[in-house]
């Protein structure tokens, strides 16, 4: 007979045919019985409870069975109870309505679902016992909100189907141990299992909001699981997948990408670990996409006469844009191609540069027709075979400050080919030049200032290198600053670097007053690679007396490179007349000198002697030999001379 128990008051008749006993003593409710809240749910008893209940509706979303516990709903729902306690609680012919409904049978946890759910069984939840947790259904098409109280609060925890060991989905408990989550359907058994987390990813480059210049970048960061498993990380760009790989634990995880648009670009890491524990970080960067077109009178300010830009591609693609703002647009022009580009004017002198990349700079800067200008015309005399006429960009700099920030700017650029490069330069200031072949080696010559029209011609001297000033396997980088006073009393400092491997690059140069770096003469950054860089500075009347301090920082092969010396007359502790290849020549030529006091007779008495003065030689400035090569030599002298008379001195 089926009884169905309503709300009445606050009191409650119960009918005799299944109560038995005083209201305040226990008494049986049997198996389909129904209890009815009247804007709560609707349980119908699939077995026979004991309750002491006197008022099993204590408002009109809940059912009280205690002391099995209650059943709560936000609006009307249904279940059937086939086991409210002992190690298992089980309902089934679930439906929610839309609503949320409640499960707190008191020796468990509290279980509230929503959504598709049709049968639950539970028992006491522990993360770490590695056993079924709760069984639930519901249909293949729809899902599952399900809230667990009372776990271990701030874990993560993993719910997966202890048969297939699929992970369904993993979330993180609040600060009251409550762990909501949302689940797939058709029936699984589940487990929970405590995590320290999913993968972390860190430390991106490019970083979210960065800009970067160049066409062609390595994306790249540091992927970490921390619970020690293996994970398959993805990294694509603009929706693109580029690369993958797997690494165990951690590792840093880098993909190049080639020919980046213009504009705004975005770049995903997405990292998976072998719980099915996802991240996906996705982070954006710029690449500009406008060329800023700016007189070079006043560079803070953008031209706004009508400019034609000409672009001429390697592969002979020319692009024709204009421009009254001062603003270029460059979307839609090759990006992995050197761009030759001239700027034509009626109110500003024609311009012409080379545009490698954005990285060099986004601005080109054009001289008024009303400034004072001189036309030069450079030509280009090369002693080493290295740099030849027709494949040889002359690059044309200049101390510029915009924003506050001064330093050297592309002014004009372009190949000397066999007559020569001819360009109209302001009147008066000073320029610093420098040539790049077409294998990518530069070399700054110096500077020149643009007094007269003239023809200038640029020589190239061969490269001399010093013993012994090399970094890396097999010597394979060799570098070189010297203090130079040649033969047309001219003295500067030349800084001269090679790579046999060409995998120098980012090369940054500083001379400084030793001891004062205040008095900083070149700080530039040259980006490379290269197999040959060379870099003249020259100096002034009063800075020729100075001793100077070179120091370089580079990156090779992803490590950072470097070194420092001292160069200038003030150098040497006991100063000569003269500069660095001289001193050089006459501490050579003394030893010598002293070598041939010594006859075969003496010649073991010699090898101590003559291998001590070069320490001296050394220890004054003079000699530039690397000091183990003389300390190894002095002690095969002492050597020698022990083994044959037993003492120095004999």
């Amino acid at each position: 007979m089926k009884i169905v128990l309503v709300v009445v008051g606050v009191l409650l008749a119960f009918s005799a045919p299944f109560v038995v006993g005083a209201v305040t003593d226990f008494y049986t409710v049997t198996e389909e019985a129904h209890y009815d809240a009247t804007d709560g749910p609707e349980i119908e008893l699939g077995h026979d409870i004991e309750t002491n209940v006197q008022q099993p509706f204590p408002d009109a979303n809940t059912v009280d069975l205690s002391p099995h516990g209650t059943i709560s709903s936000t609006g009307p729902t249904y279940a059937r109870v086939d086991q409210i306690d002992g190690d298992w609680t089980h309902l089934s012919q679930i439906d929610t309505n839309g609503n949320q409904m409640t499960i707190d049978p008191g020796d468990k946890q509290s279980v509230s679902v929503s959504g598709d759910i049709t049968e639950l069984e539970f028992r006491d939840m522990d993360p770490d016992s590695d056993t079924t947790d709760f069984v639930y259904a519901g249909p293949d098409d729809g899902s599952t909100e399900m809230t667990i109280e009372d776990l271990p609060s701030d874990r993560t925890i993993l719910l997966v189907d202890q048969e297939t060991g699929e992970l369904l989905t993993w979330e993180t408990t609040d600060d009251d141990g409550s762990l909501s989550v949302t689940l797939p359907h058709s029936e699984h058994s589940v487990t929970l299992q405590s995590s320290e987390g999913p993968p972390r990813v860190s430390n991106p480059d490019p970083d979210d909001g960065s800009e970067i210049a160049d066409r062609t970048t390595t994306l790249s960061a540091d992927v970490e699981d921390p619970d020690g498993t293996t994970t398959e990380v993805e990294i694509s760009h603009n929706g693109d997948q580029i690369h993958t790989e797997t690494i165990d634990g951690s590792g840093r995880v880098e993909a190049e990408v080639e020919d980046i648009p213009p504009g705004e670009n975005e770049w995903t890491v997405t990292a998976t670990d072998t719980t099915g524990q996802t991240t996906s970080t996705t982070y954006e960067f710029g690449v500009p996409d406008t060329l800023e077109l700016r007189d070079e009178s006043d560079p803070d300010s953008l031209i706004t006469d009508e400019v034609t830009v000409t672009f001429f591609a390697d592969d002979g693609e020319v692009a024709t844009r204009t421009t009254t703002d001062g603003e270029i647009d460059l979307t839609g022009l090759p990006v992995n191609q050197r761009l030759i580009v001239v700027a034509e004017s009626e109110e500003f002198h024609n311009r012409q540069m080379i545009l490698d990349s954005l990285a060099q700079q986004q601005e080109m800067y054009l001289l008024p027709e009303t400034a004072d200008s001189v036309d030069i015309l450079f030509t280009l005399d090369d002693e080493t075979g290295n740099f030849d006429s027709d494949e040889t960009e002359l690059i044309i700099e200049k101390p510029i400050e915009r924003d506050g920030d001064s330093r050297y700017r592309i002014v004009a650029a372009d190949q000397f080919g066999v007559s020569g490069y001819q360009t109209t330069l302001e009147q008066g200031d000073r320029y610093r030049l420098t040539i790049r072949n077409a294998d990518g080696d530069e070399r700054v010559l110096g500077h020149h200032t643009a007094e007269e029209t003239q023809t200038v011609p640029l020589s190239v001297g061969t490269l001399t290198w010093d013993i012994g000033d090399s970094i890396g396997e097999e010597e394979r980088l060799t570098w070189e600053a010297k203090y130079i006073d040649d033969e047309e009393e001219k003295e500067y400092i030349r800084f001269q670097l090679t790579d046999l491997a060409e995998d120098t690059e980012d090369v940054n140069v500083v001379i400084h007053e030793h001891g004062d770096e205040e008095n900083t003469i070149y700080d530039q950054t040259h980006r490379g690679p290269y197999g040959n860089l060379t870099i003249t500075e020259p100096l002034t009347d009063e800075q020729t007396n100075t001793t100077w301090s070179v120091t370089w920082t580079a990156d090779r092969d992803d490590e950072e490179v470097g070194a420092s010396t001292i160069v200038g007359q003030g150098r040497y502790p006991v100063g000569l007349p003269m500069g660095d290849d001289w001193v050089s020549m006459f501490a050579g030529g003394l030893l010598v000198f002293v070598a041939g006091f010594f006859s075969v007779g003496t010649a073991r008495i010699g090898a101590v002697i003559v291998p001590a003065v070069a320490l001296g030689l050394w220890a004054v400035g003079w000699l530039p030999l690397p000091l183990p090569w003389i300390l190894g030599a002095l002690a095969v002298g002492v050597m020698a001379r022990m083994a044959a008379g037993g003492g120095i001195t004999q």
